[in-house]
């Protein structure tokens, strides 16, 4: 079967057991698993951002696709062609390929399979796709605050509601940006003046917008819109100036790819964070997040409730002793006044009564399938752009206004939620009934889409 044909195939169903099943039967396909982990590898990246609509010509099916994939990761990903030389040798090895397997080609330099496996390639062919490193936080718990090193002073941070992004600055000073699943982002160049003072080091931080008539920050629901289209490539060059980084770490390079540092804590990659800010001194591009020194659970809470009447989302706190690790730390804790969790969609359910016609909720799970709940509270131009997605076809919507009542239409791609997309929502507690093994959320949510992020949380990392 053709590849392309697979990855229809896979799109067709929402079950994951049945995305298991087509996978395992083509355990044995190299060309579908070398498209998987050229598609999905975090670290194979071919620095392309536009959309190559290019006329196929080729005819016959040809043996081309496995040779094209293999010139894409050696020359391409390789760089040993960049810029305008890499956008024609791309479109001529597009050019020789029957049509489907230029969509492949096209779905690897997106780097999104756009086929709701992510979860479950691991199941089939272990250890495919290394994931992308990324220091987590914990929720916070008494018993876990208590166990911190208070008397000898712990980094308190304001903890704002943005797009989590990295900024990777090779040796020779280029600068990329990508989201916390490694996907790179969009961003017209704005941060490349920043190369120049953190040459092999990776800057990680929160990507918020600047209003430029005001000079302050805009608030969480802008800022997000804007962050997003990053991601999706749609953002302008007017949107890509109103960015700014609030960052709080900074790791060389090489200890990133390996996912830890040695001898080099986090009050030290603080201070060296600070250092290259001001080098770089410019404030309306990069900061650092706003820090305190606490001595007290007292003191951190006092900050935290600072923070909310500041309008933010909370305040993390951080042992400075630390090093920077690809895992979650229980010495890193988040203060928040609404438990989250990011899950993956698995089904739906069609609205009822006023919702007829339209979606009703989400059905929604951990990543270890232990915790699984429906959820809705969905803005009802949202709600109809989801179900557009999910049923593939036009939903209408009425709207009442000044003027009276107004039909509006949703259609499939308006945003970003789908089967196996990462969504976050907002919950009281987890709990569990007698008589099962798994678990749902009370009182869930719709928070806001993650098209940042590809893996959803476990059970145990809920609070």
């Amino acid at each position: 079967m053709k590849i392309y044909s697979i990855i229809q195939e896979l799109r067709a169903t929402r079950s994951k057991l049945e995305k298991e099943s087509i996978l395992l039967r083509e355990k044995d396909n190299l060309i579908l698993k070398q498209f998987f982990r050229l598609a999905l590898n975090p670290f194979i990246k071919f620095y392309q951002k536009k959309d190559f609509n290019v006329t196929v010509t080729a005819s016959v099916t040809n043996n081309n696709l496995s040779l094209a994939m293999e010139y894409l990761e050696t020359v391409i990903a390789g760089r040993k062609i960049t810029g305008h030389e890499a956008e024609a040798a791309i479109i001529r090895v597009l050019e020789s390929l029957v049509a489907d397997d230029a969509e492949v080609i096209k779905l690897i330099l997106k780097k999104d399979p756009d086929c709701g496996v992510q979860t479950t390639l691991d199941k089939v062919w272990p250890g495919l796709i290394p994931s992308y490193p990324c220091l987590l936080a914990s929720p916070w718990s008494d018993k876990l605050a208590a166990a911190l090193p208070w008397a000898s002073g712990v980094i308190a941070q304001k903890k704002s509601d943005g797009l989590r992004c990295n900024l990777h600055i090779d040796e020779e000073g280029t600068v990329k940006a990508f989201t916390r699943a490694g996907n790179e982002l969009n961003v017209h160049g704005k941060f490349d003046s920043l190369g120049q003072f953190a040459k092999g080091q990776v800057i990680d931080g929160e990507l918020l917008t600047v209003n430029p008539e005001t000079g302050k920050f805009n608030n969480r629901q802008t800022s997000n819109g804007i962050c997003s289209k990053a991601i999706k490539n749609t953002m302008s060059q007017e949107e890509a100036n109103m960015l700014h980084l609030v960052s709080w770490d900074i790791i060389p390079a090489s200890d990133f790819q390996r996912g830890v540092t040695v001898n080099l804590p986090y009050e030290s990659r603080l201070y060296n964070l600070y250092a290259v800010v001001k080098e770089a001194n410019s404030p309306l591009l990069l900061s650092v997040v706003e820090t305190e020194f606490v001595n007290t659970i007292e003191e951190a809470n006092a900050f935290y409730q600072r923070m909310l009447s500041e309008g933010e989302e909370g305040a993390m706190v951080k042992t400075r002793s630390d090093e920077w690790v690809d895992k979650r730390l229980k010495t890193t804790l988040k203060m928040k006044s609404e438990c989250t969790a990011d899950v993956v969609v698995t089904g739906w359910k069609d609205g009822e009564g006023k919702l007829a016609g339209n979606l009703g909720s989400l059905i929604v799970e951990t990543a270890d399938g232990k915790c699984v709940t429906n959820m809705s509270g969905f803005p009802l131009k949202l709600r109809s752009e989801i179900y557009a997605n999910l049923i593939n076809a036009p939903v209408a919507y009425e709207v009442v206004e000044s003027s009276g009542s107004v039909i509006y239409y949703a259609n499939p791609g308006d945003c970003d939620v789908t089967m196996g997309s990462v969504v976050e929502v907002m919950y009281n507690q987890k709990i569990k009934a007698r008589d099962s093994e798994v678990y749902k959320l009370f009182l869930p949510r719709f928070s806001k889409t993650r098209p940042d992020k590809k893996t959803a949380n476990n059970l145990e990392d809920l609070k």
